[in-house]
């Protein structure tokens, strides 16, 4: 994990540094905390300090069930959304950043390789890999999140964002370039 001081744009600048085992695939920035999705298996939340911005420092880590990798992450306030390679999505809890508390799971099928948040933080948008579910979108108004949701884009999708002032999901992946789809008024 690297912190850069870009407060000169043309100039950034190095600031901090520090280790993250066995690489990290995403990351999510609440307060003095950068949560970062983990492809450790015995810490796929890893929990950094970052109130120094020069020296940031593991503060906690969750070590979840499996071995699938953690590749996407999204979240609020003490609340923070995993998916995994194997299409696991896991709520946690991270009101104690330095203890992170795995809330409960759902399942989507294959790698949700990216997570955005809509409808005032109860779905998650999720971009799959999974055949003819490419977008999921996913209930966390609870600690279980339920799959409540599909659309078949035609191949892998890689990235979503969620807009609400469109109330629209945009998704990007391989094989099928860039969908615009509207997933109705909230």
């Amino acid at each position: 994990y690297v912190t850069v001081d870009v407060s000169s744009s043309t100039n950034p600048t190095f600031a901090g540094e520090v280790g993250i085992p066995f690489g990290a695939a995403a990351v999510k920035v609440q307060g003095d905390y950068a949560y970062i999705a983990s492809r450790n298996n015995t810490g796929e939340l890893l929990v950094v300090d970052i109130s120094s911005s020069t020296a940031p420092a593991v503060a906690g880590s969750l070590d979840l069930s499996g071995t699938s990798d953690a590749i996407s992450i999204t979240g609020f306030d003490t609340t923070m959304i995993l998916g995994r390679a194997d299409g696991e999505i896991v709520v946690v809890d991270v009101a104690t950043p330095t203890a992170p508390v795995a809330l409960g799971t759902g399942t989507g099928g294959d790698a949700l390789n990216d997570l955005s948040l809509g409808n005032n933080n109860t779905y998650v948008f999720a971009a799959s890999n999974e055949d003819t579910s490419e977008l999921q979108i996913f209930d966390i108004s609870t600690s279980s999140p339920s799959q409540i949701g599909v659309y078949d884009l035609g191949g892998d999708s890689n990235g979503v964002w969620y807009d609400a002032a469109t109330d629209y999901a945009f998704v990007v992946g391989e094989d099928n370039g860039a969908e615009f789809i509207s997933i109705g008024s909230q």
